[in-house]
């Protein structure tokens, strides 16, 4: 039997114990190997999850993610390529569908059990039988695919000063702001989906955003900001989210809405995540925010309001690393942007430009003031073999 006859990858092949994959170049017909580390980089662990695997080219340069997701609206590579021209986002080099499920399973249709189906698939099934197998692929099919990106980086979390930090973060945020741009809704904020990369000439970012795989067009005609199941990394999701998901806020039809300023809350997560887990003194006593992501969702809700809302001038007193305790300002700034004098239900909804510019001037004035000797920047250790590696929360 062949390597696909037993259900093996053929898409990386091995030559003189080399892995290999073969990519577009550009130009129609053309083609050019790379060779690749055969260990991932990133692997989901979850059982039920997308299978999010990565590898990485063995000249650094690239990233190569294979993902299985639902036919059904833009996927990531249809995204990405609408973001080829954002400063600050990870680019697409070349992409393929490897494995369609509708490829094998599309004579098997008869077999599917008709009390599974949706209403919504029951009331548009009445016409004719074809119309039924049509909607059935739009709901159920799936897809493997191959995205090959550049730069290949380094995770945040393996910054060395705070001058680094801040200033990978604004460049994330500036990204953000052109995929906003664009009409993307990266919906997906965290410390695993921002990386430091080396500025080159075409873009001087050494902050980028990766992984829209949750991520929300404007122009997709098949999909909508408004979900029925909350989406992203719980540790970093908006306050208002985690709301409506233990039901303290209760929308109608209940929808849990992306916005690009859930996403801006969430960089501020991301901000003092930072503050409280990197660069710490290991002398000092370990603190981190892992109450933020407590498997009990109510317990979530509650210590983050407690640090946030309740009592956010002790958190800053008490938990901030011996690296950033001169940054209890910026961090005073950035909640004052996001909540201050009730301005999250007006000013947010009305102005998205004021809110962005608000935000990356307050890391912009902080890191001047690094750059001029007015703060000490401080320096760490990177913590050894540490490597590059994608956490995925396929569950959500």
């Amino acid at each position: 039997m062949s390597d696909e006859e037993v259900s093996l990858d053929t898409t990386i092949r091995k030559v003189d114990g080399r892995s290999i994959i073969t990519i577009s170049d550009g130009e129609p017909g053309q083609t050019r190997e790379v060779e690749i580390d055969p260990k991932p980089v990133g692997q989901s662990s979850n059982l039920v999850s997308r299978g999010t695997t990565c590898y990485r080219s063995v000249d650094e340069k690239l990233l190569v993610k294979y993902s299985w997701h639902r036919v059904h609206g833009k996927s990531e590579i249809d995204l990405l390529k609408e973001a080829l021209q954002v400063k600050g986002v990870i680019s697409l080099v070349a992409s393929e569908t490897i494995y369609k499920r509708s490829d094998v399973w599309e004579d098997l249709s008869a077999f599917i059990p008709k009390k599974w189906y949706t209403m919504e698939h029951e009331k548009s099934s009445k016409d004719s039988e074809g119309g039924e197998i049509d909607k059935y692929k739009t709901l159920h099919d799936y897809e493997m695919t191959r995205a090959v990106m550049l730069p290949y980086g380094r995770p945040l979390k393996s910054c060395t000063s705070v001058l680094q930090f801040l200033v990978v973060i604004r460049d994330a945020l500036m990204g953000h702001r052109g995929l906003y741009n664009k009409k993307i809704i990266h919906s997906d904020i965290s410390d695993d989906n921002i990386i430091i990369v080396a500025p080159t000439a075409d873009d001087r970012s050494r902050g980028m955003l990766i992984d829209l795989d949750l991520s929300i067009s404007d122009h997709d005609t098949c999909n909508t900001s408004i979900r029925e199941y909350p989406v992203g990394t719980s540790k970093f999701m908006a306050l208002r989210q985690v709301m409506m998901w233990v039901g303290y806020i209760i929308e109608r039809n209940y929808n849990f809405n992306s916005s690009y300023i859930f996403d801006l809350e969430s960089f501020f997560y991301v901000f003092l995540t930072g503050c409280v887990e990197y660069g710490r003194d290991p002398d000092l006593p370990l603190h981190n925010l892992n109450s933020w992501r407590e498997k009990d969702v109510d317990d979530t809700l509650e210590n983050k309001l407690d640090d946030i809302q309740t009592n956010f001038e002790n958190f800053i007193n008490t938990k901030l690393s011996s690296s950033f305790v001169d940054f209890k300002n910026l961090a005073l700034e950035l909640r004052k942007i996001m909540f201050g004098n009730t301005r999250y239900c007006s000013k947010h909804l009305c102005d998205s430009n004021l809110v962005y510019k608000e935000m990356i001037n307050a890391f912009n004035r902080t890191i001047g003031q690094i750059e001029a000797g007015k703060i000490s920047t401080r320096f760490w250790t990177e913590k050894k073999n540490q490597q590059y590696n994608y956490t995925w929360l396929d569950s959500y």
